[in-house]
């Protein structure tokens, strides 16, 4: 989702997501809720439930974004790059793919690696990686 997020699609000038935030932080009470902070404690020293650490993981400066075409049968990888610099000389992306019926002591059934680069602060247009489902199977 967020290599679309400064994508102008509409006459009117909206996009698709421009950013993004999530809620909420922490709680008022010591409830069941959406927080991502306990109860009780602050943002500073608070203790993490699991949204927040995919949200750490989700708002990365660089991102590399799987996408699945099933009309043309395929993946896409995109990148974002929202550091000052570029990715530095040998940044490879690595590609796992995993078989539901596999025990992870089994490993990846697929495992692709292809060297990439992205401005700074940008995403990338065209894919960084792309193959068929037949390629991955």
């Amino acid at each position: 989702m967020r290599r679309y997020r400064s994508r102008l699609d509409q006459p009117n000038g909206y996009g698709l997501t421009h950013g993004a935030m999530y809620w909420q932080l922490n709680d008022e009470s010591p409830i069941a809720s959406w927080a991502s902070l306990e109860y009780g404690t602050n943002t500073v020293t608070g203790r993490w439930k699991v949204q927040h650490y995919m949200a750490k993981r989700f708002f990365a400066p660089i991102t590399a974004v799987p996408v699945i075409d099933f009309t043309q049968g395929r993946v896409d990888v995109y990148g974002t790059n929202d550091e000052m610099a570029a990715l530095p000389a040998g940044a490879e992306l690595v590609v796992e793919v995993w078989a539901w019926n596999r025990s992870i002591a089994d490993g990846p059934r697929h495992t692709f690696r292809q060297d990439v680069s992205l401005k700074p602060q940008s995403s990338s247009a065209d894919p960084l990686w792309t193959r068929s489902f037949a390629q991955i199977a």
